[in-house]
């Protein structure tokens, strides 16, 4: 008997043009921001375990580049309940 797999729903992402694949990158992120629109703000969304693994490492990145972040804690996969979140 074969179980019935539930469908994932699709979404959509909008990625800038430019985009860094590989190893040991995230010490360079808030470089890699600055070169893209050198923002002053960024918001981080995440699950608390990506935070609690890589948080301080990606905090200290864009503190050296002087980019100020807020850090947005993801408690679904549905991008409608995360944005509702964020916007409230």
């Amino acid at each position: 008997m074969k179980k019935k797999l539930s469908r994932i729903h699709s979404h959509t992402m909008e990625l800038p043009r430019l985009i860094v694949v590989g190893n040991n990158n995230l010490s360079q992120l808030g470089k890699f921001l600055k070169t893209l629109s050198n923002p002053k703000k960024v918001s981080l969304i995440s699950g608390k375990n990506v935070k609690s693994i890589l948080g301080k490492k990606i905090e200290k990145s864009l503190t050296v580049s002087k980019i100020k972040f807020r850090w947005e804690l993801a408690t679904s996969n549905d991008p409608d309940i995360q944005i509702k979140k964020i916007l409230c």
